[in-house]
């Protein structure tokens, strides 16, 4: 992890494991993200996920562990991202989709490809994650895009409650090549400022244009 300081154009290396995770794996970070609330999320291959508060200095981290259903559910974290209601999801290669929760020192509703259930996501490989805040959101709704190694993921979140998220409140849709992508493999996903969807994949970008 380094930290370029664009006054003194110099690189900052910022081992924030050290001492934390013996592992060399805490060098392979696959992804970083700055929250709200000036928290920086670092996703790690293998050693799972840290919090580092860039005003306190105080780092937290957290692994998957067997004997806790609300931990992590996977060690290879690949992406992050915070909703319009400040939601922190983190997005894992082979455990799916996790919703962050502050309560009880951390924990994390899970999310998964789930055999012959057509509401959970179509595979468990997470790439990248946006969400449609111009078109088809609305304060009762969220709407979360999640790319993964097979397919898209179009997720609807009723937030009418505002009560903790259970899969209950979760709607999810699916879309392959059959339903016209170029490729399953989602890459990265972007909002453009009219509101349409980019998605990056191997064999090029798709631009989806949302209804009103």
């Amino acid at each position: 992890l380094f930290h370029l300081n664009h006054k003194t154009n110099k690189l900052t290396v910022h081992d924030i494991l050290l001492g934390v995770i013996k592992s060399t794996s805490r060098n392979f970070v696959k992804t970083v993200f700055k929250d709200d609330k000036n928290n920086l999320w670092v996703g790690y291959w293998g050693v799972g996920l840290a919090r580092l508060n860039l005003t306190t200095g105080e780092v937290k981290n957290w692994l998957h562990q067997n004997e806790d259903p609300n931990s992590l559910s996977h060690d290879d974290v690949w992406t992050i991202y915070q909703d319009s209601k400040n939601r922190i999801w983190i997005g894992t290669n082979g455990g799916g989709l996790n919703l962050y929760d502050e309560s009880n020192g951390g924990k994390f509703l899970h999310f998964s490809f789930k055999e012959g259930n057509k509401n959970s996501l179509s595979s468990n490989s997470i790439y990248s994650i946006a969400e449609s805040k111009t078109k088809n959101a609305t304060n009762n709704n969220t709407v979360l895009w999640v790319g993964t190694n097979n397919g898209l993921n179009k997720i609807v979140i009723n937030n009418s409650d505002n009560k903790n998220i259970s899969e209950s409140d979760v709607k999810v849709t699916a879309y392959t090549i059959k339903d016209g992508l170029t490729d399953n493999s989602i890459k990265s996903i972007i909002e453009d400022k009219n509101g349409n969807i980019w998605f990056g994949t191997i064999k090029g970008a798709i631009r989806y244009s949302p209804k009103e």
